[in-house]
């Protein structure tokens, strides 16, 4: 056992030699062809492309920087520009662009050049980053795990996508923003649809005891997998939501 662990760790510690003789090598090659600044940016963008083939650190990193209030130019510049863009019908002043990444779609609601929400909807099942003012993760925890206070609103729908939502103000400690989460799901593969069908006809034309009902006991079922932050209220939020159409036409 013990043999076989150290067997484990030499292999490993090969591995980070080879990997950095690999991009020095690189380096030296393309400072004999190039600017320092311009090999120093390549070199960059070659180590965080092999180093996001095997971990989710770079996206998470990138994703840590964004912010309700920063510029389009500033947020264009850490994750690349929009595929589709769409104007908001309940408030047209605002917009709402898509970025798409391997590993999740980033939805960005502007404002002229300010941001003022943002999405993320992990589209792989081990990428887990942290949900704003909390200590979870996507994809680990139920809603019920994540705060077990009643939030302010829900939404839900089982006919363009499956999806279930809660919307909280997060107040002076947030600085009033709307923290949205929850699970959106465009293939409709739930294990929860029928209380999910329910819940829509009860928001549509049921009481408010079975509302409340049925969405706490989806609380404790829903594992989030989509978080937003914004200044926006969540109407809004719901309606930066791709639809089905769209979501498989362009990603």
């Amino acid at each position: 056992m013990e043999q076989s662990l150290n067997t484990e760790v030499n292999s490993e510690s090969d591995f980070r030699a080879r990997f950095r003789n690999f991009l020095l090598t690189i380096i030296a090659l393309m400072l004999g062809f190039g600017q320092w600044n311009d090999s120093k940016d390549l070199a960059v963008s070659i180590y965080e492309a092999i180093i996001s083939n095997f971990t989710h650190k770079v996206e998470y990193k990138t994703l840590s920087q964004i912010d309700v209030g920063i510029t389009k130019d500033y947020l264009e510049m850490l994750v690349g520009k929009p595929k589709v863009i769409k104007t908001s019908s309940l408030s047209p002043e605002h917009t709402f662009e898509y970025i798409f990444n391997d590993k999740y779609l980033l939805t960005a609601i502007y404002k002229g050049q300010r941001l003022e929400g943002f999405s993320v909807m992990a589209t792989v099942d081990d990428f887990s980053p942290e949900i704003p003012f909390t200590a979870n993760q996507l994809n680990s925890v139920t809603l019920f795990a994540i705060s077990s206070s009643s939030p302010d609103s829900i939404a839900a729908d089982t006919v363009n996508l499956s999806y279930f939502m809660e919307t909280s103000n997060l107040g002076y400690s947030g600085m009033f923003l709307n923290r949205a989460i929850g699970q959106i799901n465009y293939d409709n593969s739930v294990n929860y649809a029928e209380k999910l069908y329910d819940l829509q006809q009860s928001l549509i034309m049921g009481t408010d005891d079975e509302v409340a009902s049925l969405s706490e006991e989806l609380r404790h079922l829903v594992k989030p997998n989509f978080y937003a932050l914004a200044a926006v209220d969540g109407e809004i939020i719901n309606e930066s939501l791709l639809t089905k159409y769209e979501y498989q036409r362009f990603y």
